[in-house]
């Protein structure tokens, strides 16, 4: 399907067929990093912009999936950290599910200020792992893909994936055990 040199030339009508091709997966890393369609769709434009600004750089060797999920993963790492999504967008996300739930009941506000601090030190922590390790669990736990699949996309055994993924995870926990304030610290004080 991908003809490498028509690619890295820019050959725009190959270009189109790329795009149809492996649009749906650059829709889903859009969909899971976005925080509303209409953002969903500027991250899916941007995937694209930067698949043809990075073209040269796709060598043909390894998997062409994996290149254009690491530029999509990297392009809505870059738009998270340039601040476009915000702590209350997710926590109007995180109050609309619990309110639609029966028995649901406002939390009072300081566990409430707990938990966004808690998932901002998650988010820093998971955008300062490097990027195997953050691929990986992206693929893993965020888009829940199952380890045969990430294995596929990146490329590597399943072994790999899962030593990926634990390594990430133990780095994610230390940084955040770092952070005075912490809810393993507040456990330890009560």
């Amino acid at each position: 399907m991908i003809d490498g040199e028509k690619f890295r030339r820019g050959d725009h009508s190959h270009f189109r067929e790329v795009v149809r091709a492996f649009g749906p997966l650059a829709l889903q890393v859009a969909r899971q990093f976005a925080r509303d369609e209409a953002h969903g769709e500027d991250l899916f434009q941007e995937i694209w912009k930067q698949v043809f600004e990075k073209r040269k750089t796709y060598s043909g060797r390894g998997s062409f999936v994996s290149w254009l999920h690491r530029v999509a993963v990297n392009t809505c790492i870059t738009d998270y950290r340039a601040g476009r999504i915000r702590r209350e967008t997710l926590l109007l996300v995180e109050q609309h599910t619990r309110s639609h739930r029966p028995g649901w009941t406002p939390p009072d506000p300081l566990t409430e200020t707990e938990q966004s601090e808690s998932r901002e030190r998650l988010y820093r922590a998971l955008a300062q792992l490097p990027e195997r390790e953050l691929q990986a669990i992206t693929l893993r736990i965020l888009e829940d893909k199952t380890p045969g699949e990430v294995s596929e996309i990146m490329g590597i055994a399943r072994a790999t994936v899962r030593c990926h993924i634990s390594r990430g995870v133990q780095r994610m926990k230390a940084m955040m055990e770092a952070v005075p304030g912490t809810i393993r610290k507040r456990e330890a004080v009560t």
